[in-house]
């Protein structure tokens, strides 16, 4: 199985992220905000590092996948973290994407703050914000 091949770049993650978890929770929820996407229940997360004893096996969509799913651990809760995360998991089904992705920190903030003012004049008068600082011009 690749997970031999892979085993110490996997278990150096799973503890890379419980690091962050505990030293770095700023990092942790910066970067929930830019996680879009949701689980696809694959199972390959329960997967990295070690077999997880609570994962039922590959049959997850008939059977639920985790038998303590509502209680599971934080580290579990918060996969994937960041995309560093992703690439590890991509390393034991690379053919199946996961269903989470990351956004940049410019769509993040375009998101949140909407559109950029000049747009919202376009949009309320019909015109250009060409064509209003040309207007303010011919009235001074």
């Amino acid at each position: 199985m690749r997970y031999r091949k892979y085993r110490l770049r996997l278990l150096w993650g799973k503890l890379r992220r419980q690091f962050l978890i505990i030293f770095r929770p700023r990092y942790v929820g910066a970067m929930r905000l830019r996680r879009i996407g949701a689980c696809r229940n694959c199972g390959i997360c329960c997967q990295l590092g070690w077999g997880c004893w609570f994962h039922r096996g590959l049959e997850m969509e008939t059977e639920g996948g985790c038998s303590r799913y509502e209680m599971r651990p934080s580290t579990c809760r918060l996969f994937p973290i960041d995309q560093r995360d992703l690439r590890d998991r991509n390393l034991l089904l690379p053919h199946t994407p996961c269903g989470y992705s990351f956004v940049t920190v410019e769509e993040v903030e375009e998101i949140l703050m909407g559109p950029a003012p000049a747009l919202a004049v376009e949009s309320a008068h019909g015109l250009s914000a060409g064509h209003c600082r040309a207007a303010t011009r011919k009235q001074d």
